[in-house]
Formats: C-alpha cells, structure tokens, sequence
C-alpha cells in the first residue's frame, strides 16, 4: 500500500471542490487542474495524485465517463482542513486494510508494527502523537470488528448449513427447508440459528466461532443470549449451561465460565 503524503491530502481536498455536483470528465477536470487559482501550491501532477486517493478511498467514483465526488467527500470538504485531510486517511486505512493496521492499533497503539515509510507519512499528516495515537486504534477497532462479524457469519452458516445436511441425509428434506439463519434477520433474539430436529421440536443455537484452530479461546455470553439459553432444555455442565460446537469436525463443550449476576453476562472458556 502505497501512502499519501500530507501535501497530497491536501491537493486530494482541493479536488473535491473542483469536481461538479453532475460530475466531471477526466479531460474537464484536467483542465480545472490548470485553471486552479491556487497560486501555485498544487500543481496538475499534484492534484491527479490527490484524486488517486480519494478514488482509492472510495470517496470519488467513476460512472458513465464521470468522476463522481460521493456525499460523505463534500462533508469532508466542509471540515477546516486539517480535519478533512485526517478524514481522508482515516476512510482510505478503512478502505485497503492494510495487514499491519491490527496489530498496530489493537488496545494500545503500537507504532513498531507500522511500516517505516508509513509511520513518517502519518506523523507529518498528524504531529500530534495523542491524536495519532488514537486514529490508528479508532481504524483497528473498525477493521477488526469487521473482520470478527465476517468470521461470526461464516460460522453461523456452516451450522445452518450442518443442520441441513443432518437431516436431509436422514430423509427428512422438508424439515432441512426450515433451517434459517435468524441473525441475518435480526441480532436481538439470543440465538443464531433456528432448525428442526427430527422430530419436527424447535431448536435454537447459538454460534460461537473463532479462527484460531484447536488453542484455547474464551467466548463472550450476552444477558440476552444466557437468558435465551436459561429458558430451554438443555444438558448441564460443571452447574454451567452446557453448550454443544464443532471446531474442525471435533465436538466440544464449554467448559468453565458463569454469568455475572449484575450483568447477566459472561465469559466461557473452551
């Protein structure tokens, strides 16, 4: 990934007020370029380098011919500037995640991780190491929830998708129709999956998925989620509610772990 300088920034704000409500061609905002009353500040080559990244940053379009400047770029070009151009780095690191960007941010800033080049590009942009500090953890946060719901959704449509199988395999098509991923619908029920078993009784399941292979992993329990598993019959463990996963074709169960009682929430370790 290669990263603007400041001074490209810059020029990237300036071309969002080049660019037409309706939109410019590449020859018509090239000419803008040349007839830029900026007293020399940016030049042509400047200013096309500042319009890279705000495609790249998804913050400029193409569309029928057109460059097309979106909504949230005209916002941005309201901020005063050093704002707009902290903005613009903040959507482009949103946009391309970079691999470090993580490890880089994840609960404390940790600025070792970030590429040499990178980091001298950043701290020119933002001097100010405090505000630094927290955009590079604000973007993982962002990056890495996302990651975490990607990884969530895949787990749940592997169980929707087992349940299926289990039942058609045992002759029983018409019940694996009514395996549904309820989550896609709505988080709020405390159950991820709903099937049939093969008696046709409504069961509710709760996934749990993580990307680590066989190492140990704690899971978190909402209030919602214990409180849903508290009202249907379910095998115990340990006094614990019991909840059945697959990790790599391998049955497990939870082991220790609770529910707070002033949160009704709580960790589960596996």
């Amino acid at each position: 990934m290669s990263f603007p300088t400041s001074h490209i920034c810059r020029a990237a704000v300036r071309v969002i007020s080049l660019v037409d409500d309706a939109g410019e061609t590449m020859e018509t905002l090239h000419s803008a370029y040349i007839n830029d009353p900026s007293d020399g500040v940016y030049g042509a080559m400047e200013l096309d380098k500042g319009r890279a990244i705000l495609e790249r940053a998804g913050l400029l379009r193409k569309q029928d011919g057109q460059l097309l400047v979106s909504d949230a770029a005209r916002r941005i070009a309201r901020l005063p500037e050093e704002d707009a151009i902290l903005v613009i780095v903040e959507t482009l690191l949103l946009r391309e995640r970079p691999g470090w960007v993580v490890a880089a941010g994840w609960e404390e800033a940790r600025w070792e991780y970030v590429p040499e080049g990178v980091d001298t590009r950043l701290r020119s942009i933002c001097p100010d190491q405090r505000r630094r500090d927290e955009i590079l953890m604000a973007v993982a946060k962002k990056v890495d929830a996302e990651a975490l719901r990607k990884v969530g959704r895949e787990g749940e449509r592997y169980v929707a998708e087992a349940c299926r199988d289990y039942l058609t395999r045992r002759g029983r098509p018409d019940l694996a129709r009514r395996v549904a991923v309820v989550s896609e619908v709505s988080d709020q029920l405390g159950y991820d999956v709903v099937t049939p078993n093969l008696s046709g009784t409504t069961v509710r399941i709760e996934v749990k998925t993580q990307s680590r292979g066989r190492e140990p992993a704690r899971v978190f329990l909402s209030r919602n989620e214990a409180e849903r598993g508290e009202r249907v019959e379910l095998p115990r463990f340990d006094g614990h509610l019991s909840i059945g996963v697959k990790q790599g074709g391998v049955p497990w169960r939870a082991g220790r772990g609770g529910i707070h009682p002033s949160t009704g929430s709580g960790w589960w370790n596996w």
